[in-house]
């Protein structure tokens, strides 16, 4: 399945390394997503058999349609993962494109392939004859937006059946404001789907992307981090007109600790307590009394023991009353600094 959802539930999950595994995939299906995709696996680590990269691709029924998001960076490297994708059959396998970070981009794999398009349009073509389910992309801008254009034409003559943009360069990494006009561009000119990713917090941000480009689809990253509501948003919103708004602090509270558990209840305590503080980082931005609650949280070593802090935040949020052995452990320095 290229393209899921429908227009009045545009939004997919994007392929976020770090943060798409199985638990948060579900979480944001359940509330709404269109489609999501695993975290951004590495051919060459499937191929030799790596653990966390198997482990990465471990999707349930529930979560499709889902598609694979495939870092590789020669032809050789996927032709050795057909077997594998061929057992899975996910929806689709994504090709990055577009991942910025130096460890990547110096294997000549992501972003790096921007500055060699004929390596990446002969990859593209080899991985679409091979693949035994539709094959996209996902890439950000070239060195000039008439480059980003011609390697998204030759992409789609290669057999690429859809094209995420991520309108911003390398050098931007995640600053600055993504340049929607490169996906309305691109749009004009691509007869296959168009999927739009970059500055979508909301449900509004969501339909002016749309509006703005003439995009098929929006794929929200960053935006659903601690965030799983936004694609419930974003489905009520095109669906009716009306945007329930973010929810209240104590319902946030409740998933993050719903989350909590399942990350526990998946890897195991030791591995989950280090997985979920990004997660609780993320949920509880902006919350009232969110500093203590995450000093006191840090602190912790055990599950048992996490569990009771979110008793004590959970009537903090009630009373709106600092707690004063939280607000006292502050003021004697005695918290540590993580």
């Amino acid at each position: 399945m290229v393209l899921a959802g429908s227009k009045k539930n545009p939004a997919f999950l994007a392929p976020l390394a770090g943060w798409t595994d199985k638990v948060f995939r579900q979480i944001c299906k359940a509330k709404g997503a269109a489609m999501v995709y695993t975290e951004m696996v590495s051919a060459e680590g499937l191929q030799h058999g790596n653990d966390r990269s198997l482990t990465i691709l471990d999707f349930d029924t529930i979560e499709r349609p889902i598609g694979v998001q495939l870092l590789v960076a020669d032809a050789n490297a996927f032709e050795n993962t057909v077997p594998l994708l061929d057992s899975l059959q996910p929806d689709c396998v994504d090709l990055n494109f577009g991942c910025p970070v130096n460890k990547v981009t110096r294997k000549g794999a992501g972003a790096a392939l921007l500055k060699d398009p004929d390596r990446m349009v002969t990859l593209a073509a080899v991985a679409a004859k091979m693949s035994p389910v539709p094959l996209t992309a996902k890439m950000r801008l070239a060195e000039s937006e008439k480059q980003t254009l011609e390697i998204a034409l030759r992409l789609q003559d290669a057999g690429v059946q859809a094209i995420t943009l991520h309108p911003r360069t390398v050098e931007m990494q995640y600053s600055g404001r993504a340049r929607w006009d490169c996906i309305a561009r691109l749009k004009q000119i691509l007869s296959i789907p168009v999927i739009g990713n970059g500055d979508i917090r909301t449900p509004l941000d969501a339909k002016n992307m749309i509006d703005h480009t003439g995009c098929d689809r929006v794929m929200i990253a960053r935006g659903a981090q601690g965030n799983p509501w936004l694609f419930e948003r974003i489905r009520l919103f095109f669906g009716t007109g009306s945007d329930p708004g973010p929810p209240e602090w104590g319902t946030v509270l409740e998933m993050c600790h719903s989350h909590c558990q399942k990350i526990i209840a998946h890897y195991g305590e030791i591995r989950g307590l280090k997985i979920m503080r990004k997660h609780i980082v993320s949920y509880i931005k902006g919350m009232p009394h969110a500093s203590e609650f995450r000093h006191r949280i840090f602190r912790q070593t055990e599950w048992a023991a996490i569990q009771e802090q979110f008793v004590i935040m959970k009537k903090a949020l009630k009373s709106l009353e600092f707690i004063p052995e939280m607000t006292s452990e502050l003021a004697n320095g005695t918290v540590p600094d993580h």
